[in-house]
């Protein structure tokens, strides 16, 4: 800075620019189901699927890769409780969705966001019909 004669002279400016690229959601975790079993012979089964990472519009399925039907299976009705909290409605079905009064079938649970980032939890729920 230079003070005389009146004249006022300031040095250069340099102008830092930082970019921050915004960090993706971390994919959600599953790690637990209440309750663990139950038999959907009849009537439905309200699920709570409890973890880490859910955002609203998450789905649930199940996977069952040794049962008959070896396609994921939708969980009904899901409801976003919090980032750790989703519930959902099982298949009204004659045994199980895997299988008409088929065997148990121990199915591992799958919570997908938005996103496409899923996480799962192995063998997370057991249907005990049979």
């Amino acid at each position: 800075l230079a003070l005389g004669g009146g004249a006022l002279a300031l040095p250069p400016m340099r102008i830092h620019r930082q970019i921050i690229a915004p960090t993706a959601a971390a994919a959600p975790t599953v790690t637990l189901t209440e309750p663990t079993s139950g038999c959907a012979q009849g009537a439905s089964i309200a699920l709570t699927v409890l973890g880490t990472g859910f955002v609203s519009g998450a789905t649930i399925d199940f996977l069952c890769p040794t049962c008959p039907i070896t396609t994921a299976v939708a969980c009904n009705s899901v409801v976003f409780t919090s980032s750790t909290s989703l519930s959902c409605t099982t298949h009204d079905t004659h045994g199980t969705p895997f299988g008409e009064g088929g065997p148990t079938f121990v199915v591992n649970v799958r919570v997908t966001n938005p996103s496409s980032q899923s996480g799962t939890l192995v063998s997370g729920f057991t249907f005990t019909c049979g």
